[in-house]
């Protein structure tokens, strides 16, 4: 169970990145629709927020990596408030999902934090 926990995390994680780079290549010349409104992409959208936060990706505005582990813990607040608030309420792929990604990003922010 861990390691498909890992495995869906990883996956969220790299499209978070993905959906990152897109978002500041939308700013330039192409004009992309954005891609449908959903839970998944709400929490894919925190999560990468809290990458860039812990240093991990690359802030689409700056392009540089920098640590705020302040900021990456209140993205980790948000997503846990969300859990709480959602309990009961979603399909048992959204919160394995979301299970998923908060465990991946508990444990990034462990390792920034050493």
């Amino acid at each position: 169970m861990e390691q498909e926990n890992n495995k869906k995390a990883d996956e969220s994680a790299q499209a978070a990145n993905g959906q990152g780079r897109a978002a500041g290549e939308s700013r330039g010349a192409s004009k992309k629709s954005p891609p449908p409104a959903t839970f998944a992409s709400l929490v894919e959208s925190l999560a990468a927020q809290a990458l860039v936060q812990m240093g991990e990706l690359a802030d689409p505005a700056s392009g540089k990596k920098e640590k705020n582990l302040q900021f990456a813990r209140y993205m980790i607040d948000i997503l846990e408030m969300i859990e709480e608030k959602t309990r009961g309420n979603l399909t048992e792929n959204e919160r394995e999902f979301l299970q998923a990604v908060l465990y991946d990003l508990r444990m990034r922010y462990v390792q920034a934090s050493g």
